[in-house]
């Protein structure tokens, strides 16, 4: 009888360690879009070396409050996924505990040392303003949308036949070092 259930404990040892992780919840489909292309960020670390990275992404917004952003590298692999709501930020990387944050503000100012207003990028990735805060909207004379919003500059360097933003540029004038640029595939 102990022998059957040592192997049943070894067992069931064995089956969870064989068990994927459980997906973060996935953003409610209210007013929702997906957009998917690349980001490429280039800033400087803390002693001032520039550091840049390009990643894919993939950006799934449900309820005004929540956000869900998956980075994969060039082999379409997941590297991170991030789920933003009202209440927190969750992050999840590969092979390491879920991590928790109060906002995505927080998490974007620890990973690339920038605030980035989620809630306002969402709007941002569309080609719009977030309307629930001020900011500006101009058509420079080569008649390219420029975006400015909470000290950001969102550039609009080429559309899609759709209207919808293909690539985009985003900076801060106090933040000469920061450069974001987004390649996003049509939807």
């Amino acid at each position: 009888m102990s022998r059957y259930l040592l192997w049943l404990l070894i067992g069931s040892i064995f089956l969870s360690a064989c068990s994927s992780l459980t997906p973060l919840p996935q953003p409610k489909q209210l007013g929702a879009f997906e957009r998917t292309g690349r980001i490429s960020i280039k800033t400087e670390d803390i002693e001032g070396r520039a550091q840049q990275f390009t990643i894919g992404f993939f950006v799934q917004s449900g309820q005004a409050d929540e956000l869900m952003l998956r980075l994969t590298d060039p082999f379409g692999n997941v590297q991170a996924e991030v789920l933003s709501r009202a209440e927190n930020t969750l992050l999840r990387l590969p092979n390491q505990a879920l991590q928790s944050y109060s906002s995505f503000n927080e998490l974007s100012k620890s990973l690339i040392g920038v605030e980035i207003p989620i809630t306002a990028w969402r709007y941002w990735i569309i080609g719009q303003l977030d309307p629930h805060f001020p900011g500006l909207q101009h058509k420079n004379h080569q008649q390219q949308t420029e975006l400015t919003q909470f000290g950001f500059v969102i550039f609009i360097e080429a559309t899609h036949p759709n209207g919808t933003p293909q690539l985009m540029n985003i900076s801060r004038k106090d933040q000469p070092q920061l450069l974001i640029r987004l390649a996003i595939e049509e939807s």
